[in-house]
């Protein structure tokens, strides 16, 4: 008999008629055999990194085996299979029949599996597993919305009312707060006729709402009742529906408008706290998972939880720009490390304050001329890659840490500061700071001042720290960008996922929200420049939505039409954001990005250049303005590399890259210097690059693309395909994304070092694998080059005829890369690129 666990709703595990009440109170061990079970085929070292974070590999191993034998002896043994590198476990678990029931239409068997919410009510401190938590919730709390929804549907469709209430009656019970649960089921009732108890339950659920959460329903919701009310009975007894987003309305400055009820939920200090002269006491505090407070927030809320989704997209600092260190001083600069402020509150509400008042000390710090600061994104990269253990210090490779905490009591803010001795992990000063609520804008200078007389202090020099000034007096429109700040990884866990409408929805309820801030201080030109940045990734995400549709051709030009437009309401943001009258380094940062996309969109050549031109003008004048925006550099190496200017990309790539090593632009600032080198011939330099990327990122599969292309084409490597095939088949264990997507193009590179490698059967074999296997334009250029490789001119052009006229790159660039090389000096290629070139 299989064992058995229960995920949906209150957690547990039964193995026949045994159930084992006792396993969930051992919280690591129970969560353990929760993901295990779940994921069922995982690699060792990805559940020792989950779990055992702090231990070198060798004693998290250790500790998994151990942990592995004492389930094993209340268990049983036949459940887990533990091989080599990896553990494959063979249970039933309801989510995973709950899906394969949607996937299958079993409406019946759906119903009776989903009892509540994923690991109801059990938690770990454990970051990782709680982000696997909600990533896994969000996704089975989707996927029963979206089930629940199409259900009542079909039962209205039927005329079936009492069974749509029914349902709806059973979508509340599973989900009180869901506000598109409660608005079906006040539908269903006025469609049963019962008017006056949708009434009742709406009165009843806004009571619950504000108990419980300090918000109210949604605006949707609310407008449903008040026709109610006003006797429009009819309007409720449509088939159930989506809830609506709030549309934005946009005056002719381009900046949106939100309603009042917004300006009022951001003013107001978080629950927890009292306003002055108020008699209503604290709210009790209640401690819900993100997707949880998403569901349930009113529109002004979902727009805070909104604010920095552009932080997670390609590594691109967001509202909080990551600072990079200064240039040090002559001789070794002292390291400095800042740690994100820790949120001491009993409800975890202003945690958002911790990131922005941590991010402002770490920008003061870098202007000091003798620090050398690790920027707040490259603190922010380590601690989630779990390698913030005992001796940080070390970790940041740092002299010295700051680290501090936040509470909130009485309608006062107290942050509670700490100098560290980097090496020792040793206190060596502490600092209290208190401020009221109102006044939380002035934390930051009283922060940076404090730090300062730390510092003096310890090194015994003259710190002359930069003011950290956040642009604006108004205190509830800088807490509005703070707030926004610390809710990126609910978008990233919906792009990991695939959710793209949902990630569009929070973008577009983060640019109410900047509408709101831009209301708040207009003279603030910050938060109109973010909602450009808005508007970029919007565009972006746009686009990838659309290449990843069914309907490629038609759902490919919509996207290109979202993306334009949305990379024209940009630059009308970034022209309102000029209008200060300064020549500021954002506004220009901001163009070049939106022109460096736009440019992608065009037709012609000439369009594609000139756009290019117009945007690396732009960035060019960023940087000038501000030397240490690795943004701006990362971005004018990738345009200088696009247009084939390898030398210039490589210096553009190297100065982003001193500027910080370690942030969430290293992965690939590491693979651009790689490829600028590689283009330039220097492979030796470039194979050192592509070491680089798979030491620190070993589970980057770009890093085995260098290695790759290093063998089929770099002629100062030694080819060895034999290599390249077991370091392919690292990624065919445990990585399904190359199958079959990528799968012909890596085969391809492996044909071409055969090819180097004198090797022309095993390369041909290869190819007539490759050519017989799934279509995939992409893999036409690398097949060609391997024809090249071999002699084979003929093939090679038909090849690259067949890559260009599919849309492939354009004929000027194939000409450029290194492959074809060769090529060019024996056949026609040159010809018919200029040939491709005057058609267009």
């Amino acid at each position: 008999m299989p064992i058995r666990l229960t995920t949906l709703g209150v957690a547990r595990v039964d193995r026949g008629d045994t159930g084992f009440p006792d396993l969930p109170a051992q919280r690591l061990r129970f969560a353990l055999l929760l993901y295990l079970a779940v994921e069922q085929d995982v690699s060792r070292d990805e559940v020792v990194a989950m779990f055992w974070p702090d231990r070198d590999t060798a004693r998290g191993k250790h500790a998994l085996r151990q942990m592995l034998y004492e389930l094993r002896q209340v268990l049983g043994e036949d459940w887990v299979d533990m091989r080599r590198d990896r553990i494959v476990v063979t249970a039933t678990v309801d989510a995973i029949e709950f899906e394969s029931a949607i996937d299958g239409g079993r409406v019946e068997e759906a119903l009776e599996l989903y009892r509540g919410a994923f690991l109801l009510g059990f938690s770990l401190d454990n970051r990782s597993f709680e982000s696997w938590v909600d990533r896994r919730g969000g996704h089975l709390a989707r996927l029963h919305r979206r089930f629940q929804r199409d259900h009542i549907a079909r039962l209205v469709a039927e005329n079936r009312t009492e069974a749509a209430l029914a349902a709806a009656r059973s979508w509340v019970e599973l989900d009180p707060l869901d506000d598109e649960a409660a608005h079906a089921l006040i539908e269903r009732l006025v469609a049963a006729g019962h008017r006056a108890s949708a009434l009742q339950f709406y009165e009843h659920y806004e009571r619950q709402l504000a108990a419980e959460l300090q918000v109210e329903p949604l605006e949707n919701t609310q407008a449903l009742v008040a026709a109610i009310r006003n006797g429009a009975a009819e309007a409720a007894a449509s088939p159930v529906r989506p809830v609506p987003d709030p549309e934005v309305e946009t005056d002719a400055s381009g900046v949106g408008q939100v309603p009042d009820a917004a300006a009022a939920a951001v003013a107001a200090p978080p629950r927890g706290a009292t306003q002055a002269g108020s008699e209503r006491p604290a709210a009790r505090a209640v401690r819900r998972k993100p997707v949880d407070l998403w569901r349930a927030a009113s529109i002004a809320q979902r727009a805070v939880a909104a604010g920095v989704i552009a932080a997670a997209l390609l590594g691109f600092g967001f509202y909080s720009r990551a600072p990079a260190a200064s240039p040090a001083a002559p001789g070794p600069a002292t390291i400095i490390a800042v740690l994100p402020f820790a949120d001491s509150s009993a409800d975890a509400s202003i945690r958002y304050l911790g990131g922005a008042l941590s991010d402002a000390l770490a920008t003061a710090l870098a202007k000091s001329g003798v620090l050398s600061v690790i920027s707040p994104a490259a603190v922010r990269e380590l601690r989630e890659q779990g390698r913030t253990t005992d001796g940080q210090g070390r970790t940041y490779n740092a002299d010295y840490l700051v680290q501090g905490s936040l509470s909130l009591a009485d309608d006062r803010l107290r942050l509670d500061v700490e100098l560290l001795n980097g090496r020792t992990s040793e206190v060596v000063r502490r600092r209290s700071f208190e401020r009221p609520w109102s006044e939380s804008l002035n934390l930051v200078e009283d922060v940076v001042l404090g730090a300062t007389i730390f510092l003096r202090g310890e090194l015994g020099s003259e710190i002359i720290v930069g003011q950290a000034k956040a642009g604006t007096t108004v205190d509830a429109a800088w807490r509005l960008l703070a707030q926004a700040g610390d809710v990126h990884e609910t978008v990233v866990t919906l792009l990991e996922s695939g959710e793209f409408d949902d990630a569009l929805n929070l973008l577009a309820m983060a640019d109410s929200l900047l509408s709101l801030a831009a209301q708040m201080d207009p003279e603030w030109p910050e938060p109109v420049l973010e909602r450009g940045w808005l508007a970029e990734r919007r565009a972006l995400i746009s686009r990838i939505a659309a290449a990843g549709g069914r309907a490629r051709g038609a759902a490919e030009a919509r996207g290109a039409a979202e993306s334009r437009h949305a990379l024209q309401s940009g630059l009308a943001l970034a022209d309102v954001a000029a209008r200060t009258g300064r020549d500021m380094a954002g506004v220009h940062a901001l163009r070049g990005a939106l022109l460096q996309q736009m440019a992608q969109l065009h037709e012609s050549p000439d369009s594609i250049m000139s756009g290019l031109a117009a945007a690396e003008r732009e960035l060019e004048r960023a940087t000038e303005l501000d030397t240490l925006d690795q943004g701006s550099w990362r971005r004018l190496a990738n345009l200088r590399y696009q247009t084939g200017r390898y030398a210039e990309a490589n210096d553009a790539a190297e100065t982003a890259y001193r500027l910080d090593p370690y942030g969430p632009h290293a992965a690939a600032l590491t693979y651009l210097r790689f490829n600028a080198l590689f283009e330039m011939g220097r492979d030796r330099e470039a194979e050192g690059w592509c070491f680089q990327g798979k030491t620190h990122f070993p589970d980057e599969l770009v890093f085995s693309y260098c290695l790759l292309a290093l063998h089929a084409w770099a002629d100062g490597i030694t080819p060895e395909p034999d290599r390249l095939r077991q370091e392919l088949a690292r990624f065919d264990d445990g990585d399904a994304s190359i199958q079959p997507s990528l799968q012909g193009r890596f085969e391809s590179m492996i044909a071409a070092a055969y090819a180097r490698a004198e090797q022309p059967d095993s390369a041909r074999a290869i190819l007539r694998r490759v050519a017989s296997g799934p279509a995939d334009p992409g893999a036409l250029w690398m097949r060609a080059s391997v024809h090249a490789a071999l002699g084979e001119d003929s093939t090679a052009l038909a090849l690259l005829d067949q890559f260009l006229e599919d849309g492939g790159w354009t004929a000027a660039r194939v000409a450029a890369s290194r492959p074809f090389q060769d090529l060019l000096e024996r056949t026609d290629l040159q010809r018919r690129i200029e040939e491709r070139t005057a058609m267009r």
